[in-house]
């Protein structure tokens, strides 16, 4: 949806989408049904997924990609480099990739005195649901590795700072509902691990709290999202 809205005043030949999920690719193909739309679930870690992106582009006349977004993807995978040597095929000449990704390690909240929002740092660490949260700082690696050049960090860090009330219920509202989610379905998933249990109670019981503390306007939250671009 974003892509698309930043895309839609430009002269765009073809949008291709991927996903592993067939939900979001059927949501999307009913959503955006215009020629030179094309959206396919595929899994990017499958052995097929070159052959797979290969045969896309020759159903619909494409050769290479001119550019090519990755939000939120390489912390899930068990192997970045795998896919980002593929892309690195179809990416033009002329083009960039971009990658949206996270580095739990650089986040901050201050005031903290409880140590809340630590705590849930830590969460996602050893919540599997959550990918590799230090993942970012791996990137450039990945890159150099996949054989990209003219690697940029271009943002590094993503806070309340300077945002108005309304940006800073939306961003809590992004970020927390959805790790409280994943530490529930960790304690459903091992029962027998305690330190899940622990969280997830832990967690519901401060909710409110958590979000009171956020809304304060002497409060800075900072998360390590990441952007980074590429070429060939």
């Amino acid at each position: 949806d974003m892509l698309i809205s930043k895309l839609s005043d430009r002269n765009i030949s073809a949008f291709v989408g991927i996903d592993k999920s067939a939900r979001q690719i059927l949501r999307a193909k009913q959503k955006y049904s215009e020629n030179g739309f094309y959206f396919y679930e595929m899994d990017v870690e499958a052995e097929t997924f070159d052959a797979d992106l290969a045969q896309c582009l020759s159903e619909n006349k494409l050769e290479k990609f001119d550019l090519i977004n990755i939000s939120m993807v390489l912390l899930h995978l068990k192997n970045p480099v795998q896919l980002l040597t593929v892309l690195h095929h179809y990416l033009s000449d002329d083009g960039i990739l971009i990658i949206r990704d996270i580095d739990d390690g650089i986040n901050f909240a201050f005031p903290d005195n409880t140590n809340a929002f630590e705590r849930i740092y830590k969460m996602c660490d050893h919540d599997e649901q959550s990918g590799n949260r230090r993942n970012g700082r791996q990137i450039y690696h990945q890159l150099v590795t996949s054989g990209f050049s003219r690697i940029k960090l271009e943002r590094q860090g993503f806070s309340t700072a300077g945002m108005d009330h309304r940006q800073r219920e939306s961003l809590f509202q992004m970020y927390f509902p959805f790790t409280l989610e994943n530490a529930k379905i960790m304690s459903e998933k091992y029962p027998r691990k305690k330190i899940y249990e622990e969280d997830y109670s832990w967690f519901a019981s401060c909710f409110d709290e958590i979000h009171k503390s956020f809304m304060n306007a002497d409060f800075i939250f900072s998360l390590g999202f990441m952007t980074y671009t590429a070429r060939k």
